[in-house]
């Protein structure tokens, strides 16, 4: 096989070759050819159940869906396979393979080391969960629906489980690896989108938000006053009429940041997306609680379109901005 390419060595037909992968920034195709993704590699999106938790008490059993984290977890397995390429930049070497047991021995240690401490999975349990990159390419391919995967990239935040340790082929032609990849909360994300909606007076105004197949559950919603202080009864609520309510006034000509998944407010002169000192006590629950303060569920009843509604009832005039990235199984 030939060193240059990576993508030569995907078996043809596999769908591996129909997107490109990177954990923590280390791309698990690498273009020098020092490992790539082998086939068997789970590529396609899975579906994830319901959690659920069961109970048995006096008089009632059943299931009741968790609201904190509603999603199961979705594992993917990754197959890697090493050759004994020479990476080291600057080597008499580069890019080619080892020419005896010896130094292709040499190669895929080299190889095996960098992917480890370049990736840092062995360091997950100290410093948080691992990105998870899936990235496709943007042509007209038979095999890649253009539509779902037209902005390219989609991140997946989770751990590592049960690595196996890198297995040697007897004349040190390839090694072996794989590992699986959690995805914790059951869903991919793409990059933040930043909408304006305007200036709108007292009243229920309809947003309008941008999703992919799964709910949106981390949108930041920020509401300026422009005719004086706002009195307390700002609501938002989804399509279910299930959102949050505002129980303080919000301080006129300042943005009021509310990120619907820790629950928290912020605010300050200038539009800036964070709650650097959140205030976890003005927001409450409106309707059935589910979890987050603000489920935006993709489509729209009786509508075909890739969107998702939201409802702000201002309790004077002000400016509207939202902020979503769309969510994807």
């Amino acid at each position: 096989m030939s060193a240059g390419n990576p993508a030569s060595r995907v078996i043809e037909g596999s769908s591996v070759s129909d997107f490109d992968y990177e954990i923590q920034g280390v791309k698990l195709n690498d273009p020098r050819g020092g490992w790539f993704l082998r086939p068997g590699t789970d590529t396609l999106p899975k579906f994830p159940g319901i959690r659920v938790t069961r109970y048995n008490v006096p008089g009632a059993n059943g299931e009741k869906q968790v609201q904190h984290a509603p999603l199961e977890p979705v594992k993917y397995l990754f197959r890697v396979r090493f050759k004994p390429v020479d990476v080291r930049v600057g080597s008499p070497t580069y890019l080619q393979e080892g020419r005896d047991w010896d130094e292709r021995i040499a190669f895929l240690e080299y190889n095996i080391n960098e992917f480890m401490f370049s990736t840092r999975l062995g360091a997950q349990s100290h410093l948080g969960n691992v990105e998870l990159r899936r990235i496709s390419p943007r042509s007209q391919s038979a095999s890649v629906n253009s539509r779902r995967f037209s902005h390219g990239v989609m991140t997946a935040v989770g751990r590592v489980i049960a690595p196996s340790e890198p297995e040697v082929e007897e004349t040190a032609a390839y090694a072996d690896y794989e590992f699986i990849y959690e995805n914790q909360t059951g869903t991919w994300f793409t990059e933040w989108d930043y909408r304006r909606i305007g200036v709108k007076p007292a009243g229920f105004h309809g947003i309008w938000i941008h999703c992919g197949t799964a709910p949106i559950d981390d949108a930041l919603i920020a509401i300026k006053p422009t005719s004086g202080d706002m009195p307390a009864g700002v609501l938002v609520r989804n399509e279910s009429g299930i959102g949050f309510e505002v129980k303080k006034t919000l301080t006129a000509n300042r943005w009021h940041i509310f990120d619907t998944h820790a629950w928290a407010t912020g605010s300050s002169p200038s539009i800036w997306w964070s709650t650097p000192k959140p205030d976890q006590t003005s927001m409450t629950e409106y309707g059935r609680p589910t979890g987050t303060a603000l489920v935006i569920t993709p489509g729209i009843k009786n509508v075909s379109t890739p969107r998702g509604i939201a409802t702000v009832r201002l309790t004077a005039p002000g400016e509207i901005r939202v902020a979503a990235r769309k969510k994807w199984f």
